[in-house]
């Protein structure tokens, strides 16, 4: 995909993140959740709306509400 998609954090419990976003998110989709240098390994569990989850496979500490989150079109 050449349009860049991106979320922004919304909620944190645990590894599991709750985004909103605007364009087309899909379930099981990959996601890297942007923090300080790093970006954090996600995967799409659900898709309600504008809002979806995500499990985090990475160390979420740290972690807050309105970091950017950017996803990739991949499973």
């Amino acid at each position: 995909m050449n349009a860049e998609r991106i979320g922004i954090l919304t909620g944190i419990n645990g590894n599991m993140a709750t985004v909103e976003f605007k364009d087309h998110v899909m379930q099981n989709e990959v996601a890297f959740i942007a923090h300080n240098e790093e970006r954090l390994k996600s995967e799409v569990i659900r898709v309600r709306g504008n809002v979806a989850e995500l499990q985090i496979y990475e160390d979420t500490k740290g972690l807050k509400i309105g970091e950017r989150v950017e996803f990739t079109g991949e499973l």
